[in-house]
């Protein structure tokens, strides 16, 4: 059983499953709520993901059942293609609806649509991006995101070559780490639209997630404009890209806050959005 059919279902001389499978994963849920299903729905412990979708995020999840779980490195390392929508006027801790709003506009945002395709042209075919600090690499030994949350607080502290990480305990310095920073690959990314998001559907947009996962919700007090614009790209990336950190930095280049707010994953490798397949 070395090869695959997508969403064909094998079972060996004792009846014990294996298989992959491509799974529509809906918003709201995570990643591990996905296996836990299959586990369930195949009566085997057996199952696990090739590459995670944060809980706010939607799309292709390939679920691997059985011996096919030994397939999992060789699809982490396939390329990946995403479909993004970024809300200009806002930054978050972690690039997203789920972080603390550490950037908020106080003036009217202008889209200049030319501005932003030249803006993202000079991510591809390659750029240095820095680690979000809600995520699995390690520093010191620890993950960052476990690190994240065994402080009080933290500040991100950006600067030209490389960005610090403070964490505090009682409002003292406690530890203090440079974020690591790695070469990705941007291989295509493509404009696909424009719009502009009201104050309210902005709170709606990030107080479904937070609520959703127990955050403290949005405050109107921290939103100082009446609407916000966005836009959605679609981006084919290497292993390891964070696109919530690529949200990040294209409002840095842009000198406008900038988080991800929307994000569908529509293919991993040869396998599309398409092959999705329900229980």
């Amino acid at each position: 059983m070395d090869k695959y059919e997508i969403n064909q279902i094998y079972k060996d001389e004792f009846g014990r499953v294996s298989g992959i499978f491509a799974y529509n994963k809906p918003a709201g849920v995570s990643s591990h709520d996905i296996v836990y299903k299959f586990r369930k729905h195949f009566e085997t412990r057996k199952v696990g993901h090739a590459g995670t979708l944060d809980p706010f995020a939607s799309g292709l999840l390939l679920i691997l059942v059985g011996k096919a779980t030994k397939l999992s490195d060789s699809f982490l390392n396939k390329d990946k293609v995403y479909k993004a929508q970024i809300l200009l006027g806002l930054e978050t801790l972690s690039g997203d609806p789920e972080g603390k709003i550490v950037d908020s506009a106080k003036t009217e945002i202008k889209v200049n649509v030319d501005s932003i395709k030249d803006a993202l042209t000079e991510f591809v075919p390659e750029y240095i991006q820095t680690v979000p600090v809600f995520s699995s690499v390690k520093v010191a030994g620890k993950k960052l995101r476990e690190l994240a949350r065994s402080f009080d607080r933290f500040e991100v502290i950006k600067g030209d070559e490389k960005s610090i990480i403070q964490f505090y305990k009682e409002n003292e310095l406690a530890k203090s780490v440079e974020l690591p920073a790695k070469k990705v690959s941007i291989y295509k990314v493509d404009f696909l639209e424009s719009g502009v998001l009201s104050k309210e559907q902005v709170l709606e947009n990030f107080n479904n997630v937070l609520n959703a996962y127990k955050k403290e919700p949005l405050n109107a007090d921290q939103l100082y404009l009446e609407t916000y614009p966005y836009i959605t790209i679609s981006a084919k990336v290497s292993k390891g890209t964070y696109i919530r950190q690529l949200a990040i930095d294209l409002g840095n280049k842009l000198q406008i806050p900038s988080t991800l707010i929307n994000l569908e994953r529509t293919q991993i490798g040869d396998f599309t959005i398409s092959d999705t397949y329900e229980l």
